[in-house]
This record gives C-alpha cells, sequence and structure tokens, in this order.
C-alpha cells in the first residue's frame, strides 16, 4: 500500500506541475495577445479557469497524500496513545466519507448533469471539466485508508511515541552527532600521524 501512495503521489506530483505550467503559458498568452496584439482570444479565460480548478484539486489531492495540510493538533499530541490512535482513524474515516459521498458521487452526479452542455468559449461540454471532482475524490479516498492503516501501526504523525518531536530535526541532530564523531576520529588519527614516535619512546622507557 505505502509503495502505491508513492507511486501516485509522484504521479499527482507530475500532473500538477504539467498542469500549472500549462496554466502559466495560457496565461501569459492572454497578458500579451491582451496588452500587445490588442486581441485576447476568448478561449483563454475560459480554458485558463478550468486549468485552475483541475491544478488546485489535483494539488490538493496529493498534498492531502503527503499529510501537507494544515492541522491543529497540540492538544490531541498530549493524549495517552491509544486515544491519539483512534482519534486519527476517525479523522481519515471522516476524510474517507467526504471524498466518497461528496467529492465521488456528488461530482459525478454534476459532471452526468452538464454533460451536455457546451462550452462558451471552447470546443468542448462542461460535463468532462467536471469530472476532475470525482477523480480528485477517488485519490483523497485512497490516501485516506492508506493514512488510516499507518495510524493503527503507530506510524502516523499523530500515532508515534512522541508526536510533538520533529522527524526532521531528529536526523538532523543525529547527523550532526555523527558527523561530529568521524571528525573527531579524524582528528585522533592526526594526532597519530604527527607523533608517530610517542608510543615506541613510552616502551623504550618501560
Amino acid at each position: 500500500m505505502s509503495a502505491i501512495k508513492l507511486f501516485l503521489a509522484k504521479v499527482l506530483t507530475v500532473l500538477t506541475a504539467s498542469l500549472f505550467a500549462l496554466l502559466t503559458i495560457v496565461v501569459v498568452w492572454q497578458v500579451f495577445a491582451r496588452q500587445v496584439l490588442n486581441q485576447a482570444p476568448a478561449w483563454t479565460q475560459e480554458l485558463s479557469q478550468y486549468l485552475f480548478v483541475w491544478t488546485s484539486m489535483i494539488g490538493i489531492a496529493l498534498v492531502f497524500g503527503e499529510r501537507g495540510h494544515m492541522a491543529v493538533a497540540f492538544a490531541v499530541e498530549r493524549l495517552p496513545r491509544n486515544l491519539r490512535k483512534i482519534i486519527a482513524v476517525f479523522i481519515q474515516i471522516c476524510i474517507f466519507v467526504f471524498a466518497v459521498v461528496l467529492m465521488g458521487l456528488g461530482g459525478y452526479r454534476a459532471a452526468m448533469n452538464a454533460w451536455l452542455q457546451n462550452s462558451v468559449a471552447l470546443p468542448t461540454n462542461i460535463g468532462p471539466v467536471y469530472l476532475i471532482m470525482p477523480v480528485a475524490g477517488a485519490f483523497i479516498a485512497f490516501f485516506a485508508l492508506v493514512n488510516a492503516l499507518e495510524d493503527l501501526r503507530g506510524t502516523g504523525p499523530l500515532t508515534v511515541e512522541d508526536p510533538t518531536e520533529d522527524p526532521e530535526i531528529t536526523k538532523a541532530l543525529a547527523d550532526a552527532d555523527t558527523i561530529k564523531a568521524e571528525v573527531a576520529a579524524q582528528d585522533t588519527n592526526k594526532v597519530d600521524e604527527l607523533n608517530p614516535s610517542a608510543t615506541p619512546s613510552n616502551e623504550q622507557e618501560r
């Protein structure tokens, strides 16, 4: 499950970057055509709006998969670990229901209702544009299940032994201690190389 989660996160990263790059190109062309050519194509306005929505929805799913959304957890972090597991899993279940019911089913119905509605400036219908809601909902629902399993195993951000510790800071401190030990060992070796006769002379005195 974790491997699939990482793979989907990479796919969403590429999609988000690609959509954002395309959005930038469309907006730049719109501004150039309006300011320089004095004639902005009508399709750029509508396409930029659709691209913005798609980029936002895919980005939301990506950040959720990486557990990057803002969370006010200072009170929950001080609870017993078993209680933290229950709360963390409950949160993921609520998110799963929201993603399936509102984004999945609701988004699908919205797309079906607007499937035959013609776009004003683009040669397409509006219905396919709305499909991004159930697609993003499917990603979020999957990530919620994986996050719930991680929380049950005690590897989630709220269910580790000490959730108040920042893993990045802890790793940085451990790396710093390792570097200090290596530097101290190198200094010791240099001292031994500069004084090669220290040990033999001591043996001679004995």
